[in-house]
């Protein structure tokens, strides 16, 4: 197509229908005409023309492009396509394409121009859309991994960021000034200095960097960052670029966090669990458990021979009246103070815990017995509570290492034996380990296993005393008294098992099966027609305050069709002196019914005056203590006046019991007792033995000659 060009409808067709892009380009390099097959650069056929043909080529091309095509026109000639030219061409939406190109020179309306033939390089554009692909493959990675990557030209300062960091930023690309400066503003203030040392590291060593920092986001919310970067120098060693990657760990970041806090709390928790295993919340002494094992590991490590040491065990005389007068709240006040007042007078090296209830343990391991005196005064003090108060002390029993265990559970158990004897002798006291105690405590144990046994097999048999009334008459008086025979000791008198009875609780029991056979015995002996029998039955601690008292006595007695008429029951002082209201309803139910209640052992160990005013009291016992030696012993003789006196003036009745002699009959008859009780008149005897009694006749009247 050398020379002029006819533009004619039928060449028009068919330069229309080249697939190839036809490009007609003046030699001022504007593109006169296109055939409109330019769909691989993006481009209309509108959009070319008149358009500079530098549009289509990249940036970096464009200057020299200008130079070749001056040249080309001075000396124009026809280059093919088979040639194997290939072009970088620049689409309209930036992409850079790889295309074969042909020129050719023509003439077009009287002026030289090239026509530029161009076709897609099909091996290329399978590179290119492999290469758009693997874009897309890193940007989609890279805000799945909230990585982006950077470009610094430290030369001009100038600063190149992917999406993905705009993305982590909050900014578009028209809100940052692209420069390191920039970047900084965003940088949280408390950690640029490390990021900025970090840089200059690198600078100055030309070694990669690796920093984790937080940025303020445009909207003001927080991210943490892990920075990465290489520094790159040109020929001269001279800084020029710097590539670096962001990655927003964020998300990491917190849940390490939170997985700190876990193990933090996990950390406390243990503690929380070590102290609730170890200690005592109460005071924050060690417990048993920490003193066991702390024993334990102070054996396991004693040389040999092993040194000494002293195991002290305390339990507090009183707290029980305490904390059941004055509620939980202010034993626990008590427990504290005294836990201070024992770690305040021994040494800051020295163990202490709380075993538990009132009970403290020591370790000592030297001046025992001086340190133990000093605990005892020390934990001796009185609490005033409106208008009473109680006296605190401390009973201690002391084991030694190794005489006494070489394992911590022995010596506790020895030590723990000691104090219960010196609570047993007079608390406030101090009692080393004895095997005596131990063999005591064999013993008591045994002891109460064969109570135990005797209540459900019912071993007990019961005697009876009678009561004879210094005046005439019609029912014979006696008191029941109970009598343990054993299968193997025979008869055990009851001062050896009535106290393990009473601290056991099988005293309950065993004033049912007395009671049980008193009514038996009145109930027989109605039937028989003899005279009337009137029988006196023990009233213990335990029985009196046991809740269901009456009701079991009501059965008993409804069972065997005996009145309470026909029954006395005898309390000691002890029963209800600390808490006479309590004891006051119980004895006025017993006297509601038909009983009659008498005080056993009056005068004995405490103030009893205040209390037979308001107990509904029939009888007053003198004890065996004060009508010994009388008359002779003018002290009991006195006292035993006083009494008998005191009674009668209550409209009560006095037995005298004890009574072995027939002087201390005569004299006790003279000052008019109703009764008298002892072996000067009769022992006591089984059932049958009593029932021969009561048909003599002799117990009608007491006979004094």
């Amino acid at each position: 197509m050398k020379g002029d060009i006819a533009v004619e409808a039928d060449w028009q067709a068919l330069l229309y229908g080249i697939s190839d892009t036809l490009l007609l380009v003046s030699e001022d390099g504007l593109i006169r005409w296109t055939n409109g097959k330019s769909d691989m650069l993006g481009y209309t056929e509108k959009a070319l023309l008149n358009q500079s043909v530098n549009i289509l080529l990249p940036e970096s091309l464009r200057t020299r492009h200008t130079d070749w095509l001056k040249g080309y026109f001075k000396n124009p000639s026809q280059r093919m396509m088979a040639d194997g030219r290939q072009f970088r061409a620049r689409t309209h939406q930036g992409n850079i394409i790889e295309v074969n190109i042909e020129l050719t020179p023509i003439t077009f309306e009287g002026a030289l121009h090239v026509l530029v033939t161009l076709r897609e390089s099909h091996q290329d554009t399978y590179l290119h859309n492999k290469l758009l692909h693997a874009e897309r493959l890193l940007k989609d990675s890279q805000a799945i991994a909230k990585l982006g990557t950077w470009d610094w030209d430290i030369s001009d300062g100038s600063l190149q960021w992917s999406d993905q960091i705009y993305t982590m930023f909050g900014i578009s690309k028209q809100d940052f000034g692209a420069s390191y400066d920039a970047f900084l503003q965003f940088v949280h203030p408390d950690d640029r200095h490390k990021l900025e040392a970090a840089v200059e590291a690198a600078m100055e060593k030309d070694r990669p960097y690796a920093v984790n920092h937080r940025i303020i986001r445009a909207d003001g919310t927080i991210r943490h960052i892990a920075e990465r970067a290489r520094l790159y120098r040109d020929g001269n060693g001279t800084p020029v670029r710097m590539l670096g990657t962001a990655q927003d760990i964020t998300d990491d970041y917190l849940q390490k966090q939170q997985l700190e806090q876990a193990n933090q709390q996990i950390h406390q928790h243990q503690q929380q669990l070590q102290q609730l295993a170890y200690y005592d919340g109460l005071t924050g002494l060690p417990n048993r458990n920490f003193f066991i094992k702390h024993l334990d590991e102070r054996i396991a490590a004693a040389d040999s021979p092993a040194k000494p040491f002293a195991l002290l065990y305390l339990d507090i005389d009183g707290f029980k009246e305490i904390n059941d007068s004055q509620g939980h709240d202010e034993g626990d006040n008590i427990l504290q103070e005294l836990a201070k007042r024992i770690i305040g007078i021994i040494p800051d090296d020295t163990l202490v815990a709380r075993l538990g209830g009132d009970e403290f343990a020591v370790l000592l391991d030297d001046d025992i017995d001086a340190s133990a005196e000093r605990i005892l005064s020390e934990l001796k003090l009185q609490k005033h509570y409106g208008n009473f108060s109680v006296r605190l002390s401390a009973s201690l029993g002391i084991a030694l290492y190794p005489q006494d265990g070489d394992t911590a559970l022995e010596l506790l158990k020895k030590a723990d034996i000691a104090m219960y004897a010196a609570k047993k002798y007079g608390k406030s006291t101090i009692r080393h380990y004895d095997p005596a105690i131990a063999a005591r405590q064999v013993d008591r144990l045994q002891r109460i296993s064969d109570l135990e046994k005797a209540v459900a097999e019912q071993q007990f048999e019961v005697h009876y005393q009678p009561k004879l009334s210094t005046r005439r008459s019609h029912a014979l008086h006696v008191e029941a008294l109970v009598r343990w025979h054993h299968p193997s000791e025979g008869y055990i008198a009851p001062t050896a098992f009535i106290s393990i009875a009473e601290e056991t609780g099988m005293i309950v029991d065993i004033g049912d099966q007395v009671l049980t056979a008193a009514c038996k015995l009145i109930a027989n002996q109605r039937k028989s027609g003899a005279p009337a029998l009137r029988v006196a039955v023990n009233l213990s601690v335990q029985q009196l305050y046991d809740a269901n008292l009456l009701k079991r006595f009501e059965d008993i007695l409804s069972r065997h069709g005996v009145h309470a008429s026909e029954l006395e029951f005898e309390v000691t002082e002890s029963a209800f002196i600390n808490n006479v209201d309590a004891a006051k309803g119980v004895l006025s139910a017993l006297k509601s019914a038909g009983a009659s209640i008498a005080v056993d052992d009056f005068g004995t160990g405490y103030s009893s005056l205040s209390y037979l005013a308001k107990l509904p009291i029939d009888t007053v016992k003198i004890d065996r203590a004060f009508v010994q030696g009388v008359p002779s012993d003018s002290d009991n003789a006195t006292l035993c006046k006083a009494i008998a006196s005191l009674a009668h003036s209550l409209r009560m009745s006095v037995v005298a019991e004890g009574v072995e002699t027939k002087q201390q009959a005569s004299f006790l008859s003279g000052l008019d007792c109703d009764q008298l009780q002892g072996y000067y008149f009769a022992k006591p005897m089984c059932e049958s033995d009593l029932l021969d009694y009561v048909n003599s006749g002799d117990w009608q009247q007491v006979t004094l000659d």
